[in-house]
């Protein structure tokens, strides 16, 4: 059987996981730069204003600093590994494909040979989880690379068989 790649990793992939850093540490900026322009301001006279915005600085702090180890460790464990090659390879036909689940509620899986993969999952790459349908049906013939994270196996690669190429 012939193959051709349809789904394919990049570094642009990373923005998704990325996007959301950024987003909060701009509200621990906000936040915080609430909390300093309340001094030297009739708003100090209030004492509520300058805590309530401390305590939000505090809040997307903490969710900045989890937000980024989280997100460097997962980004290591999955896209690490896929540059220095450490992937497994599946490859057979796909069984117990839940596309109407993805349409209803943005979360699917599919299944080949003893390997499950969900799609919709945080963990799960962007691309593969239904845009484009290239996982879509039982009885396709794919070739799927992956790794594991957690309890899961992310997607890295999707082959699937060329048209007019003997099963």
């Amino acid at each position: 059987m012939e193959y051709h790649v349809v789904f394919e990793l990049t570094q642009i992939s990373k923005i998704h996981y990325l996007a959301p850093i950024g987003v909060s540490c701009g509200l621990f900026l906000i936040a915080f730069s609430i909390f300093l322009s309340s001094f030297g301001t009739a708003a100090h006279t209030s004492l509520w204003r300058p805590l309530l915005a401390l305590l939000f600085s505090v809040v997307f702090l903490y969710f900045s600093v989890q937000l980024t180890v989280s997100t460097v460790k997962m980004l290591d464990q999955t896209y690490g590994k896929y540059e220095r090659g450490d992937v497994q390879v599946v490859e057979g036909i796909v069984e117990a494909c839940d596309t109407a689940s993805f349409y209803k509620n943005g979360r699917g899986g599919f299944r080949v040979g003893d390997v499950a993969f969900d799609y919709g999952h945080t963990t799960g790459i962007p691309g593969y989880r239904g845009k484009r349908n290239l996982i879509h049906t039982d009885g396709q013939a794919v070739k799927i690379h992956y790794v594991s994270y957690g309890n899961e196996n992310v997607i890295v690669k999707i082959e699937l068989i060329t048209e007019g190429s003997a099963r």
